[in-house]
């Protein structure tokens, strides 16, 4: 950005008109400094945006309109108030007035490809962590009344939460003791262009969701922590381990297993009900609340 000032300078002398008064003007470039401001999409439609978790880096290229990049990958920290800033390159680039921008997260997790975008590769989710992108922002101007890029984060996985509920006599209470996903495809390629898309899943996996005891009744409980899965439509099943008390016999280790079709999404929370009934059938359904 050019900042003109105005710079007033007072000659005195002594002549025969008297004292006058000269004004120069000058320029100096002013390079404007890169920050950003991250938000973060919530999983559910119409509730406020999120903060992007300060200790975590992300990373961002920027490329003028001729597709030359001037952010190569950067790692961007936080800093203070909302504010992040590039670790080395923490000026626009003096030739480019407009630039694009398309970031991920966390910083060191990803590619980019001017076809494909943000480019998560052989992710594998016994790494648990939460793959976020954006899409491309484009013609940042470099003389605009903003003066933070701002960037909006979408999740690449989706999260799968489990309930369990019983439907059974009153003389009957079961006992949950572990329960195990059975199915699951564990790794993936993602892309965020043209949409975002998961690509070559593979190695189908089993994994413990919760081992510990649950007095399971007619009101529904969480099983466990929630868990990142990549999006998927796949034939699962659950298999319960279990105590069933029938009045005074109790049947130790039993296990259930229900079957169902676990339908997930980028960036939504998939929610299950596990239902036991009386005869000990177990089904799952979605759980929309």
């Amino acid at each position: 950005m050019k900042k003109t000032f105005t710079h007033m300078v007072l000659v005195t002398a002594v002549m025969v008109s008297g004292g006058c008064t000269s004004n120069f003007v000058y320029e100096i470039d002013q390079p404007r400094e890169l920050h950003f401001n991250v938000t973060l999409n919530p999983y559910t439609k119409g509730a406020e945006a999120l903060v992007h978790p300060a200790d975590i880096p992300f990373g961002v290229w920027s490329f003028d309109q001729d597709g030359t990049a001037c952010l190569n990958d950067e790692k961007v920290n936080y800093k203070e108030e909302g504010k992040w800033v590039p670790e080395k390159q923490k000026m626009w680039s003096e030739d480019a007035e407009e630039m694009n921008f398309i970031a991920y997260s966390p910083y060191g997790k990803a590619g980019y490809d001017e076809d494909y975008g943000i480019r998560f590769l052989t992710y594998d989710i016994d790494e648990g962590i939460d793959l976020l992108y954006s899409e491309p922002l484009l013609r940042q101007k470099k003389d605009g009344s903003q003066s933070v890029i701002q960037i909006s984060m979408m999740r690449a996985l989706s999260v799968l939460r489990l309930k369990v509920r019983t439907v059974v006599p009153e003389y009957t209470e079961i006992v949950v003791r572990r329960v195990d996903v059975k199915g699951i495809r564990a790794v993936g390629d993602f892309q965020s262009l043209p949409e975002p898309y998961w690509t070559n899943l593979s190695s189908l996996r089993d994994f413990c969701f919760h081992d510990g005891d649950i007095e399971v009744g007619g009101e529904p409980k969480q099983v466990g922590d929630c868990m990142y899965v990549i999006p998927q439509m796949s034939d699962v099943s659950v298999d319960i381990l279990c105590d069933i008390k029938t009045g005074d016999v109790i049947l130790r280790d039993q296990v259930l297993i229900g079957n169902f079709m676990m339908q997930c999404r980028p960036g939504k929370i998939s929610s299950y009900m596990i239902k036991i009934d009386g005869s000990l059938n177990v089904t799952v359904e979605k759980d929309n609340e």
